[in-house]
Parts: structure tokens; C-alpha cells; sequence
């Protein structure tokens, strides 16, 4: 519903199943909370409604996706594979575990951030039961390993288990290779970007258009990060681990994207940022959009704790609202 003063309103929604039944909800708010693919798709669905005049014409909705770039940066040398391990393997704590990372104290504010860490090749047959039986229980299914399976990883479980419960860690066989990754944010660019495509999906809705790639400065500026990396952790000293610089472009080393998109519904106060710093959608008096879209850039962690925090804000809020 457009306003007089220019600014649109959202008075309900219809949710569909493919069956063709229907639930049309009402409310004062609405929050667009489905990831950075989805709330950019359901905001542009929102502007053709409306016939483009809902959003801020110079927003760069669906603009500007941008993810991780991951690739393998190094290997441990095999003198260095034990002490890594026993420093950096990953431990347990409050009943999660932790991995361990290396971030950059005092980046320059405009160098592309990123964050290291080590992978171990884990291999036994003890572990491959414990991650097809922890596959199993995520997707909600009986585990079910073979009389084979046990007898033949029966050793190694045991293993795992006393590491677990009397060290807190996890156990790491000796001579296990180990490698370190790196994943470095990616410089957004415009051609990234979600649109509206001109088929349908099953339940009436224009499908989603997804335009990714890395690009040959994406591939320059992953090499240069990589290598101002190994040089800083060189001139840390001889007792760090000796690492084996890796080639950024064979198929082990070329980077990927890691499954953290973000930038589609930017927020800001400049004319192409579509939500504001309050998360409210440019253009739209009492929608906003809670998912990783809002942020520019991956920065230098998985970006779903610090949406976390923004939903804390965004609740308090709207709970403030609704008790006026």
C-alpha cells in the first residue's frame, strides 16, 4: 500500500503450499529473516508489486553478492604435523567444539580481511563411524553401521572417545596431514547480484537468478593475501611450524566460495543502501530484513553470529513498538 507521503506499507502477506492452500497474515510488522538469496528475491517481489516505485529506485537491491573466498593456502611440513596438532587441534569445551583461527589484530582499514585455519586429514575408520552416525542423527535417521564397520573401527572409537571425554579434545592420529586454509572476504562487485528470473516455481513465484563469479582480481588479490600471510608468519620466528606455501589455481588450491553470502539488502544512509542502520527497508515504513544480506562484505568470520546480534536489537525494538 503506498502512503501519501511517498512511503509504502506492507498490510499483509499470503503464504502458499503447492497443494493451493492459502494463509494470509496481517500484522503491524513484518521482518524478512530467509537469507541473503531469499530477502533479496522477496523484496524485489515486494518492488514489482508495486510497480518498481517501492523501493528506493537507486538502492542496489540484489546488487553487490559477495561470499568467503576459501582455498589452502600452505601445508604443515611433516616435521611440524605433531606440534601442530597438539596446539592447534580443535578441543571441547561446555560440551561444543572449537577450532582454532589466526586473525589479523589491526588490519588497514581498507585491506581485504580474512581469517586462517588448520584442517586436518582425518582418516581412521573409528572416525568415518562417528561422522556417518552423527550424518545420520542430523538428518533424524536410525544410524545403522555395519557388524564389518564396528569390528573394523572399534579400536579407533575408543580412541576418539577417551580423547574426547578425558582430554577435551579431539584425537588426532599421528602423522595425520594438516593443511592451513584461508578464507579472505570478496571485494563486492555490482555484477554479483540476485534477480528475478521469467519462470515460475511451484508455488507462483518468479524464480531466483543467482550471477556469481570470481574474478581474475579476486584471483590477484587471494594470492597477495595468501603471500603477505606466509611472509608474517615466517618473520614470527623459528619455533613457529614449518609451512609449505601451496599454489594458488591447481584443483586443490583454487578458491571457493563458502556458503556465507551477503550484500544483496546493504544497510546504510546512502542512496544505494537498502535497509537503514535500524534495518527498516528504504521505502517501507514497517518491513526489515534480518539476514546476512545486510552486511557489505563476508568480513572475518562466519556471519551468523553477528547477525545474532542485530536480531537482539531489532527484537528489543519492535517489542518496544508493539507495547506503545
Amino acid at each position: 500500500v503506498q502512503g501519501n507521503d511517498g512511503i509504502a506499507r506492507v498490510s499483509e502477506i499470503e503464504a502458499r503450499s503447492r497443494t493451493g492452500k492459502r494463509l494470509c497474515i496481517k500484522a503491524s510488522y513484518f521482518v524478512v529473516a530467509v537469507g541473503a538469496i531469499e530477502s533479496s528475491r522477496i523484496l524485489q517481489e515486494i518492488n514489482l508489486a508495486g510497480a518498481g516505485r517501492v523501493v528506493h529506485p537507486k538502492a542496489a537491491l540484489g546488487r553487490y553478492l559477495s561470499d568467503h573466498l576459501s582455498f589452502r593456502v600452505a601445508d604443515v611440513a611433516e616435521t611440524s604435523r605433531r606440534p601442530v596438532a597438539s596446539a592447534f587441534g580443535p578441543t571441547f569445551e561446555h560440551g561444543m567444539m572449537r577450532s582454532f583461527r589466526w586473525t589479523e589484530a589491526c588490519p588497514a582499514p581498507d585491506s581485504l580481511r580474512f581469517f586462517a585455519h588448520p584442517i586436518f586429514d582425518i582418516d581412521t575408520s573409528g572416525f568415518r563411524i562417528a561422522k556417518k552416525v552423527l550424518l545420520d542423527l542430523q538428518a533424524r535417521r536410525l544410524p545403522n553401521p555395519s557388524i564389518g564397520e564396528l569390528a573394523e573401527g572399534v579400536g579407533s572409537l575408543l580412541q576418539l572417545g577417551w580423547t574426547r571425554w578425558a582430554q577435551s579434545k579431539l584425537y588426532i592420529p599421528p602423522g595425520t596431514l594438516c593443511h592451513v586454509q584461508l578464507d579472505m572476504e570478496q571485494r563486492p562487485h555490482a555484477e554479483n547480484r540476485i534477480s528475478l528470473g521469467g519462470s515460475i516455481d511451484p508455488y507462483g513465484r518468479p524464480v531466483s537468478v543467482i550471477q556469481w563469479k570470481m574474478t581474475d582480481s579476486d584471483l590477484r588479490e587471494a594470492s597477495m593475501v595468501a603471500s603477505s600471510f606466509l611472509s608474517r608468519w615466517k618473520a614470527a620466528g623459528q619455533d613457529m611450524p614449518l609451512l609449505l606455501q601451496a599454489e594458488i589455481g591447481d584443483d586443490l588450491t583454487t578458491p571457493s566460495n563458502a556458503y556465507h553470502p551477503v550484500g544483496t539488502c546493504r544497510l546504510g544512509d546512502d542512496p544505494e543502501a537498502v535497509v537503514g542502520l535500524d534495518l527498516r527497508v528504504h521505502g517501507i515504513s514497517n518491513t526489515y530484513v534480518l539476514s546476512t544480506a545486510i552486511f557489505p562484505s563476508a568480513g572475518t568470520a562466519n556471519p551468523t553470529y553477528n547477525l545474532l546480534c542485530f536480531a537482539d536489537m531489532l527484537a528489543s525494538k519492535l517489542r518496544k513498538a508493539c507495547e506503545v
